[in-house]
């Protein structure tokens, strides 16, 4: 479907889906990758040119930079197993945003303003956030990674403090045993080099659990009630090579019943 644009002439309502995908042994992939979802007026969008039955459980959707497409989303369900998944990417255009969902997890991001967010702006200048839905699909023997951060460091070469921030919901706390993050980068001797932000999964059948740290980061909430900022850091063992890349896996490594949606600032911050 590459290219492709589908035309409703004088549309008279929200444009609903031109694939419908309901066979439950459907294991296939789809590609929408360019193109355009229009009325002929100019009036009315689409939310998501495809929809898939609950009973599919190995197909992929993609749809990649469709214009007129505004918030694609599948709701599939919470599943360790089912290998169903939706990629939606539109960079650009007033309906900026991407998510990625599968039975494991759902991460997503809106250029429209409307998720929380500590002060972090896109290229294009939206306030933004990594929006992670957890479900009960990780656990400590299957982890899964749900965010990959990355920064490249100008500075001279130093050891420094490298902090994820963190917006959570106030009746759940999040412990060091089941989400972490590993941070890599490469030390002013040219050695790659790989650290830790949690504690082992083992933590999670203990007595003694360590919450995450609380931030003094202000994020504005847009609506989302009873959140607190958290974050994760650590101080790097070595110095960082000047002019290199920093990168860091969010990884969730507990299931979530019922699941829970929290906020990765998408900047890792260096200080």
């Amino acid at each position: 479907m590459n290219g492709v644009v589908h035309e409703i002439v004088s549309a008279s309502a929200p444009i609903t889906e031109t694939c419908n995908i309901t066979s439950s042994g459907w294991a296939g992939r789809v590609e929408w990758c360019g193109g355009e979802v229009r009325d002929s007026l100019g009036v009315y969008s689409c939310v998501s040119p495809f929809t898939l039955a609950s009973s599919v459980v190995d197909g992929a959707v993609v749809c990649d930079n469709v214009a007129g497409v505004t918030d694609v989303s599948f709701g599939l369900a919470a599943s360790s197993t089912g290998r169903a998944s939706l990629w939606w990417n539109q960079p650009e255009g007033p309906n900026r945003g991407f998510r990625y969902e599968s039975g494991q997890y759902v991460i997503d991001w809106k250029g429209n303003g409307t998720f929380p967010h500590c002060g972090v702006t896109s290229l294009q200048g939206d306030s933004w956030s990594h929006r992670v839905t957890w479900h009960t699909g990780p656990s400590a023997l299957s982890p899964v990674v749900v965010a990959k951060l990355s920064k490249f460091f100008r500075d001279t070469a130093a050891t420094k403090t490298l902090t994820i921030q963190l917006y959570t919901p106030d009746a759940t706390p999040f412990y060091l045993d089941e989400i972490e993050v590993v941070i890599r980068y490469i030390d002013s001797t040219g050695v790659q080099r790989m650290e830790l932000i949690g504690s082992g999964a083992s933590g999670q059948f203990g007595s003694s659990r360590t919450v995450l740290s609380t931030s003094a980061k202000t994020w504005t909430a847009n609506g989302v009630a009873n959140y607190s900022a958290e974050k994760m850091e650590l101080t790097t063992a070595y110095a960082i090579k000047q002019n290199s890349e920093i990168s860091a896996h969010v990884i969730l490594k507990a299931s979530r019943s019922p699941t829970i949606t929290f906020y990765v600032s998408p900047e890792i911050e260096v200080a």
